[in-house]
């Protein structure tokens, strides 16, 4: 995403009303593959929320297939995902179903927010 459309999205986000930040730990119980990596970039573009992956102290914006990639999540890590907009809950939501739903299954008890 370039800049001009992350700026469009956090003052569309700020100017109704305050943006919502969430933070997610979540365990990495698969790893994450191009299939996932590829549906969670498409379900970020859609979004209006900023949405960045966190992983071995690497931050990825997760509109990009390619920063997601190089995080080199692999099963057992653990990942800190960041939203930050007016649709952040309902893009959660949509980014767990996906990681929970492709493959093997994760449970979302693995879903924690963050303090």
């Amino acid at each position: 995403m370039n800049n001009t459309n992350k700026e469009g999205k956090m003052r569309q986000a700020t100017r109704t009303t305050q943006p919502t930040l969430i933070k997610v730990v979540c365990e990495i119980q698969t790893g994450l593959n191009v299939t996932k990596a590829a549906l969670i970039t498409k379900q970020v573009k859609a979004s209006n929320s900023l949405v960045t992956f966190t992983c071995k102290k690497q931050v990825a914006e997760a509109d990009n297939i390619f920063e997601l990639l190089s995080l080199g999540m692999v099963q057992g890590d653990l990942a800190v995902i960041s939203i930050c907009g007016e649709d952040s809950e309902d893009t959660l939501s949509n980014i767990v179903g996906l990681l929970t739903s492709i493959s093997n299954p994760i449970s979302p008890d693995v879903f924690n927010r963050a303090a």
